[in-house]
């Protein structure tokens, strides 16, 4: 078509946005996604015009989420396009804070490990591991001796929720940094 008329120009431009998102052309996909915003006539064309816009800039990925009686679930969401390092362990509503430093302490009780301290310099961020399949972690052997210190550099999230016994929240994801240079 070489000219759209006025009166057909949303449902032209959300049929485009579609077939070149389909076709994985999502810059040209977002632009026509936006045309069709420009054009829609009604709340409900421009929210499903919005919608295939926000198809442009994401994927479909899959996060954990807790209902409302507190059970953990897994929910369906989206992650900018081709963003890396997503973790899936971070829940909804978690404030996220990110440290680095050395694995200072590998603090247990009965045997089992229920958090780490990491730091370079004190004091060190203390955060509680309450279930090691619920972490995402990479780049490094997660093998750990109670009580011990580990010495190995690591990047971490954890979820802030201080506890008042000197934990500062729960560890989300660790990545161990590479043995080069340490």
């Amino acid at each position: 078509m070489r000219v759209v008329p006025r009166a057909r120009a949303y449902s032209y431009w959300l049929a485009m946005a579609s077939a070149l998102l389909e076709t994985d052309q999502r810059p040209a996909a977002k632009a026509a996604a936006e045309k069709a915003i420009a054009f829609a006539t009604t709340p409900d064309e421009r929210h499903l015009a919005a919608l295939l816009e926000l198809d442009t800039r994401t994927d479909v990925t899959v996060q954990f989420a807790r209902d409302s009686q507190g059970t953990l679930q897994m929910v369906t969401s989206r992650k900018p396009h081709g963003a890396t390092g997503w973790n899936p362990f971070i829940e909804v509503g978690d404030q996220i804070r990110t440290v680095t430093g050395r694995i200072r302490k590998v603090e247990c009780n009965a045997g089992a490990i229920k958090g780490f301290e990491i730091g370079d310099i004190s004091p060190g961020v203390r955060v509680l591991l309450p279930d090691p399949s619920h972490v995402l972690m990479e780049g490094g052997k997660p093998e750990f001796y109670c009580e011990a210190e580990d010495g190995r550099k690591v990047t971490i999230q954890y979820a802030a929720k201080a506890d008042g016994e000197g934990w500062e929240g729960i560890l989300r994801g660790m990545h161990f940094e590479s043995a080069v240079g340490q």
